[in-house]
């Protein structure tokens, strides 16, 4: 580690610190010390690309200090063709199987969207229904605003194609997000109706409606976005709307490239290693009635983290390991866990537009006569942290022959839900 990386890591640590703490960095504090946790380390990795410094989000979390973290990071310098998205087609080998005069390009979806488009079809759901209150907005100006948002985003007028046993994303050329004008119904009736009716992935799969002239609701399957980019589409309506410039997002086919780079033989070599002689973890009792037991615990829980070294993630999981020990009766345990992917090192990847998470397995390994929480939680930390988030092959090359032969429990698949009616300013940005 040279110099300049020193300064580059404590640079971007003191920009960030402004909102984590209130007194001074010093480079002999951890990062999680001093408040930081996984989504405040994604931003820091992310800051550092422009530096020409890639840092895993590992080494960051679990150094015992700043310096240990700048002294483990990697010069790399990233070609300009590498910010650059590629030429389209070129991401599929052989050309493309689809007509050009209808899309304008075409790739391979990745593990995650082909894992819910597949959980889709078999079951329904993954659609997500997001509401606002319009009262007293222009309704062409917000139609007129979310059409040049979704023109300016490829991701928003990708449709899903069958390629073989996979699946691939074409982005059309063209596509104008339907609208419905629905009066005398509620909220509720609405999404529940919408719900039940099936959306076609061989269309973008995204829609609105405006109910009672008040309310605006949009439609949109999963496989086009994630947490993180849920709220572009709004954002960028928004900044339309009110003659703002429009954020420059990275195009999706760019973490699909960086996906197709990884060599999926060490992947494979990582999870075989990772998962062996691994059971299932499943529990077997009936499904009975649901019960909440509800109680306030007056537990400062980042103090916690931060003076146990560890994140509030992996307490989390340490916890839930504990708890399927108890009900299954194995210490040696394995479940499904999600990550972001936005630490990934791809300058933009915080802006870029599309689903970048996954789900993976992690498995712990408890000793059941060590109780003790300084016992529990580092062991879990560093699995998560080191041996799953930091390995871009882990996050983008979870072997597909993997997960067609694993649990349902272990696939990919995130909640269908509706956000309750926000107020217009959470869409158009006012106070």
């Amino acid at each position: 580690m040279d110099p300049q990386g020193d300064q580059a890591t404590y640079g971007v640590w003191k920009h960030k610190a402004q909102h984590l703490i209130r007194s001074l960095t010093t480079a002999n504090q951890s990062f999680l010390n001093l408040g930081g946790d996984s989504l405040k380390a994604l931003l820091v990795v992310s800051e550092l690309l422009p530096f020409n410094y890639v840092a895993e989000l590992g080494d960051l979390l679990r150094a015992d200090s700043l310096a240990t973290a700048a002294a483990s990071l990697k010069y790399e310098v990233i070609a300009q063709t590498d910010q650059e998205p590629p030429a389209p087609y070129s991401l599929i080998k052989g050309g493309p199987d689809v007509d050009p005069t209808i899309y304008e390009d075409a790739y391979h979806a990745t593990p995650f969207q082909e894992g819910i488009i597949s959980a889709h079809r078999s079951n329904g759901g993954y659609v997500y229904h997001r509401a606002f209150n319009i009262k007293g907005y222009e309704i062409p100006r917000l139609q007129q605003s979310f059409q040049k948002a979704i023109n300016a985003n490829p991701i928003y007028r990708t449709s899903f194609l069958e390629n073989g046993t996979a699946f691939l994303q074409a982005v059309n050329r063209q596509f104008q997000l339907p609208w419905q004008m629905i009066c005398d119904i509620s909220i509720e009736d609405y999404v529940s109706h919408n719900t039940s009716q099936d959306m076609d992935l061989g269309q973008p799969p995204i829609r609105a409606a405006i109910i009672n002239g008040e309310i605006l609701i949009v439609t949109m399957h999963q496989a086009l976005f994630d947490f993180w980019s849920s709220k572009f589409l709004f954002q960028d309506a928004a900044a339309v709307y009110h003659n703002q410039p429009l954020v420059v997002r990275p195009p999706f086919n760019i973490l699909v490239r960086h996906s197709q780079r990884l060599d999926e033989n060490i992947a494979a070599d990582f999870w075989s290693g990772y998962l062996r002689n691994a059971a299932a973890t499943l529990l077997t009792t009936e499904t009975a009635p649901f019960n909440a037991l509800k109680r306030t615990i007056q537990f400062d829980l980042r103090t916690f983290t931060a003076s146990a070294g560890v994140t509030t993630g992996a307490l989390m999981y340490a916890a839930w390991s504990i708890i399927l020990w108890k009900h299954t009766g194995s210490a040696d345990i394995t479940f499904a866990i999600t990550l972001s992917g936005r630490d990934a090192p791809i300058p933009g990847i915080q802006d870029l537009n599309g689903p970048t998470m996954t789900t993976v397995p992690i498995r712990v390994r408890l000793e059941p006569n060590l109780a003790d929480h300084h016992i529990v939680l580092p062991p879990i930390q560093i699995d998560v942290e080191c041996n799953i988030i930091d390995r871009d092959l882990a996050v983008f090359n979870w072997p597909s022959e993997l997960a067609q032969g694993t649990p349902s429990k272990w696939r990919p698949g995130v909640a269908e839900g509706i956000d309750s009616a926000q107020t217009a300013a959470d869409i158009l940005g006012e106070e």
